[in-house]
């Protein structure tokens, strides 16, 4: 599906009003927080959960401390 949606002044920013078809895809309103991911070659995914990313997150911290020294050597 695409969706068109211009950038617009709203006061001293920059925005993107979401067309009533996006936000159903998003079952999203007013209030609901959303996340930008870039998807490369001038491209971002709208997404209302971050569940993926936060658990990514959660991973990598956890790997970086458990291995940070052998990092660390390797970084050499």
């Amino acid at each position: 599906m695409n969706i068109e949606a211009q950038i617009q002044k709203v006061g001293d920013s920059l925005g993107i009003i979401l067309p009533t078809e996006a936000l159903q895809q998003l079952n999203g309103k007013e209030g609901t927080t959303v996340y930008l991911t870039d998807s490369g070659e001038g491209s971002v995914t709208i997404n209302q959960s971050s569940s993926d990313l936060e658990q990514i997150v959660k991973l990598t911290e956890e790997g970086l401390d458990q291995y940070r020294n052998a990092l660390n050597e390797l970084a050499k």
